[in-house]
């Protein structure tokens, strides 16, 4: 089967600027627009990223981003989101594609955004196939959030940074992976068919702590949200701390993603989003 390669171009006018803020809205479910077409238009017309994703004529992906760290050459990338019936059609690495090479083409270096750490494809995704580097976890980031996804299960984001000055269309990073990868890692997670369970370990200093993810918590919030929100407390209480944020002064990095949803953690200070904002 031949699977459609997607067209992606920037966004301008006022058709595409509203159609990429429906797409928002149906990826993420409720009545409200994660992004309204106005502060799109207002954001494009400020110099800033905006790009669509389509399949044939049909729109399927979106993504946003303004300039951050004031200064310095990131740009935050604030929204992404592709319909789920274009799945398969590498939509998503796509758009980073295309992001990549504009922000190269800008003279921006970094690349930032965050992500709901539950959620293991986006896991995988970040970290084995784009090679970002995280560098905070941010507790509750959004607040209490009205759409369909976020709608009382928390905003607990990881804070990530991607390095595209070396990007080019053919690059594949390796995974990354902790210098002690021949250690058994030390699990403090567990997913107990689709339960959390904290296993009581106590890691050593130069121990890998490892970190479950349930299987597909998206689907989970569907069905029991109650349990989808004690996986939320379960992964906050296993990395919060250990990776720092906001007051928070962490002592740990993540190392990497494994095919069977542990995250890795390894003694050692995260690495900043830009080297001249230690931010």
């Amino acid at each position: 089967m031949t699977v459609t390669e997607p067209r992606i171009d920037l966004v301008h006018d006022m058709d595409d600027l509203y159609a990429a803020a429906d797409l928002w809205r149906t990826v993420w479910g409720g009545t409200a627009w994660p992004v309204q077409a106005s502060l799109l238009r207002a954001n494009v017309h400020a110099g800033n990223y905006a790009a669509g994703a389509w399949l044939g004529d049909r729109l399927v992906g979106a993504s946003m981003g303004f300039l951050a760290h004031p200064g310095s050459p990131v740009l935050h990338s604030h929204i992404t989101g592709v319909l789920a019936d274009a799945a398969g059609h590498g939509v998503g690495r796509a758009l980073k594609a295309h992001q990549a090479r504009w922000c190269t083409d800008h003279g921006i270096d970094v690349v930032t955004w965050t992500y709901d750490p539950l959620v293991a494809r986006n896991a995988w995704f970040n970290l084995s196939r784009l090679g970002v580097t995280v560098t905070e976890y941010l507790v509750d980031f959004y607040g209490d959030m009205p759409d369909a996804v976020n709608r009382g299960q928390g905003s607990d984001r990881l804070h990530v940074a991607w390095d595209v000055s070396t990007w080019s269309d053919e690059f594949e990073p390796a995974p990354a992976v902790p210098a002690t990868a021949d250690a058994e890692p030390v699990v403090v997670l567990h997913d107990d068919g689709d339960r959390p369970r904290s296993t009581g370990a106590t890691p050593g200093p130069d121990d890998v702590v490892a970190v479950a993810l349930p299987a597909d918590v998206e689907d989970l919030r569907r069905r029991d949200p109650d349990l989808a929100a004690r996986w939320r407390h379960a992964v906050r209480d296993a990395m919060a701390d250990r990776l720092g944020g906001p007051d928070r002064p962490g002592g740990w990095r993540l190392a990497g993603f494994t095919r069977d949803r542990h995250y890795l953690l390894v003694p050692g200070d995260p690495v900043t989003a830009s080297p001249s904002d230690p931010a």
